[in-house]
């Protein structure tokens, strides 16, 4: 798996905004999440961003993406693909530099099928 970095944000966030801002939203988790690093795609208006998940759980996931991947994508819905995983629908809850952090949008019994699928992955 490639290993995507960029050393200075795109947006000029200052460093460690993506962590607070993660730190805030943990406490609202309801499945801890499992580190990963994932080469993925984040789809949005039928384009194919390149991405590493990072973290990932049933209710979301963490994303970083390369400078030209940031500002190729949006603050709207995306599919994330993640393969052997499939295509889950998120939005985004925050972002800061070449960081974001997504909730999925899934129905339970979706969210249920995901937690297995998790399960066996890693």
């Amino acid at each position: 798996m490639s290993e995507l970095t960029n050393p200075l944000p795109a947006d000029g966030a200052r460093p460690g905004r993506a962590d607070a801002l993660e730190d805030k939203y943990r406490k609202m988790r309801s499945d801890d999440r499992i580190d990963c690093h994932i080469a993925a795609h984040a789809v949005q208006d039928g384009y194919r961003v390149p991405c590493t998940v990072l973290d990932i759980s049933p209710g979301g996931a963490k994303l970083q993406f390369d400078s030209l991947s940031t500002q190729s994508i949006h603050d709207r819905p995306i599919v994330l693909d993640i393969p052997h995983i499939g295509g889950l629908p998120a939005t985004f809850r925050w972002r800061a530099g070449d960081r974001g952090g997504v909730i999925f949008t899934l129905s339970e019994l979706n969210q249920s099928a995901l937690r297995r699928k998790l399960a066996e992955y890693f």
